[in-house]
């Protein structure tokens, strides 16, 4: 039997990526989103686990997780052309710690990640560029007391998080050319249900472009959040006007 999980969607929507593992091998796959044709092979299948984290607007980039026993989890980036591999896999992020959950800024020139290199979670932003032999020119922690889960704003402008404490978090993003910047965290709202990473290879929630609205998991038997209650005073002397 084999396992098929993790989906991460083409930028055009025609296509989904995911990984697969079967008798311990793992590959990562693509196929069709309205489920004709045959599952794609886009990887060597290999002992180390592989999950698909984000795919560029422009489609030319899947990127990428391997679970590797000497590193850790690190982050690659596979070129592609038309939803099939256009080149070798690119590293991007490879310390000795958890590097995962690999998210593209809208326009392409940033990734952010999370990473266990301080000793817990935190969120960092570098500069996005596989195809050059230039070290990166710089890398940014977003996140200021823990942090995973990083997702853009579909204009990237904002970037949203989740803290260790179930509070998701928003950055303001100002990037320019080369230039980046970021402001100072800010809390959003806190989730009802435990969102603090495990392996930090997943995303517990979803956010639209526009950045107003969140999807996100509750506990099984948790009931929706109740209506406001509001309560009207001297309510006759409205009726007598």
């Amino acid at each position: 039997a084999s396992t098929k999980h993790l989906p991460v969607w083409s930028p055009d929507g025609s296509r989904v990526a995911f990984s697969r593992r079967a008798g311990g091998i793992s590959s990562l796959r693509v196929r069709a989103a309205n489920g004709t044709g045959q599952d794609e092979e886009i990887t060597l299948e290999s002992k180390n686990p592989k999950i698909p984290q984000d795919w560029s607007r422009d489609g030319r980039f899947l990127i990428y997780e391997e679970q590797d026993p000497k590193t850790n989890n690190d982050l690659w980036a596979l070129p592609m052309n038309n939803g099939k591999p256009a080149g070798k896999p690119m590293p991007l992020v490879g310390t000795p710690f958890n590097d995962s959950q690999g998210q593209l800024s809208p326009d392409g020139r940033w990734l952010a990640y999370s990473s266990t290199e301080s000793g817990t979670f935190q969120v960092y932003v570098q500069p996005f560029a596989p195809s050059s032999d230039k070290p990166v020119a710089g890398k940014w922690q977003i996140s200021t007391a823990g942090g995973s889960m990083p997702r853009w704003r579909g204009d990237g402008k904002e970037l949203f998080y989740f803290g260790l404490d179930r509070k998701l978090m928003s950055v303001d993003i100002r990037a320019n050319g080369q230039a980046f910047e970021h402001g100072v965290p800010q809390v959003r709202f806190e989730a009802r249900a435990s969102i603090a990473p495990n392996n930090g290879t997943d995303f517990a929630y979803a956010v639209s472009s526009d950045g107003k609205r969140f999807l996100l998991p509750i506990p099984a038997g948790a009931t929706a959040e109740a209506p406001p209650l509001t309560v009207v005073v001297n309510w006759l002397a409205g009726v007598k006007k």
